[in-house]
């Protein structure tokens, strides 16, 4: 103190408003993502999933983040834990989604069905999903999960790749 004139505590003195007549004025001022946890505390950074925008925070006082919302383009998903959007990994297919309030748990990814179960990096429809087709036979309707054994007048040589919803694997 000097003439009745006590500087606000360190980091707390980024207000630039005058006639501060009490400690409870001096304020700390936080970036984006950033929070002050504990009264009196520095400025830290907001826990996955949780987000703040620019703000002051008054000496004595804390500040909490708020939980984000998501949205993913489709290709993408959020992983269990993560709060940035990833690549549909393959075997799967990920349509996207808006506004979703994070959770912390995985959201957007759908498995490939057990009967075409099979699909690219970065997929976005269930029709993404494939399976290949043996020696001798092929898939004479479309999401026929048997596959079919070729005709006598035909030939069906096998590996051939058939997306859900489609047909195909004879040459004849």
């Amino acid at each position: 103190t000097t003439g009745g004139i006590t500087l606000c505590p360190n980091n707390y003195r980024d207000s630039n408003s005058l006639g501060k007549n009490n400690i409870n004025q001096c304020q700390i001022k936080c970036s984006s993502n950033t929070h002050v946890s504990v009264a009196n505390g520095v400025c830290s950074s907001c826990p996955t999933g949780k987000e703040k925008a620019e703000h002051f925070v008054n000496f004595g006082s804390s500040s909490s983040c708020d939980t984000k919302t998501i949205s993913c383009t489709s290709g993408k998903y959020l992983m269990a834990g993560s709060d940035t959007c990833t690549d549909c990994p393959a075997n799967s297919y990920c349509g996207g989604f808006s506004d979703y309030t994070y959770t912390g748990s995985e959201h957007g990814r759908t498995s490939c069905p057990s009967t075409y179960p099979r699909s690219e990096a970065g997929s976005d429809e269930e029709s993404d999903c494939y399976i290949y087709t043996e020696s001798g036979k092929y898939i004479k309707t479309a999401n026929d999960t048997i596959q079919t054994s070729c005709p006598s007048d035909s030939y069906c040589g096998g590996n051939v790749k058939i997306n859900k919803g489609t047909t195909g694997g004879i040459t004849g």
